[in-house]
């Protein structure tokens, strides 16, 4: 279970992170360079002098322009399926290089006017770090609770009862709900449902590039 930043968690299966090609196009490889194959002395094999830069592609020289800042409802709505760009929540941007553990548990986190602290896994889940913990439900994501720990856990469900957890959601096997994990909007289960950072969402998102 992948935890997620702010309060609590919602990932339900492998919260993948679907990458594509860089949105500029790189100039052609190969071309008169390629020295030939299967051509004798005096011949010009496959992949000879004839042959044009590969590399590139139809992007090559990045006459495409980006789709970042666009609204999606799934990753394959960005940079035409083939650039590094993804669709997430709106005001979610990409990971990049991870930031330094700043805790290990709630103790090594400070009060902050009295509001309690909690330690747990930014949403990128490659780093601890402090954040404000939850007072009630509504501090809490969707198909949330707040408990007495104030970290947010999704709402207890029944893994045999069909149903028992909101559109987008699953019971996971630890008797709470999860988002589902997805790749196409299509396998949430809802017309209305988008794929965002591969999991199920009921909201729109906006185009972000990969952050290398």
């Amino acid at each position: 279970m992948v935890l997620g930043a702010g309060c609590g968690s919602e990932t339900l299966g492998t919260n993948g992170a679907g990458g594509r090609g860089p949105r500029t196009g790189a100039g052609g490889s190969g071309g008169a360079t390629t020295a030939g194959v299967g051509g004798g002395a005096d011949a010009v094999g496959s992949g000879g002098a004839t042959t044009g830069g590969v590399s590139g592609g139809a992007d090559a020289g990045g006459a495409a322009g980006s789709d970042i800042g666009s609204a999606c409802r799934e990753s394959s709505d960005c940079g035409g399926g083939m650039f590094y760009e993804l669709c997430l929540p709106a005001g979610q941007t990409s990971c990049g290089i991870c930031a330094p553990s700043a805790c290990v548990t709630d103790t090594d986190c400070a009060t902050d006017g009295g509001a309690p602290r909690i330690c747990q896994p930014d949403w990128c889940g490659c780093s601890l770090q402090c954040v404000s913990g939850c007072l009630t439900d509504t501090d809490c994501g969707e198909a949330q609770s707040c408990g007495a720990d104030h970290h947010c856990a999704g709402i207890v469900c029944d893994p045999a009862a069909s149903g028992s957890c909101p559109v987008n959601f699953g019971c996971g096997a630890d008797g709470r709900c999860a988002r589902r994990a997805c790749t196409l909007a299509s396998d949430c289960g809802a017309a209305t449902s988008t794929c965002l950072d591969n999991l199920c969402s009921s909201t729109t998102g906006t185009c972000q590039g990969l952050a290398l």
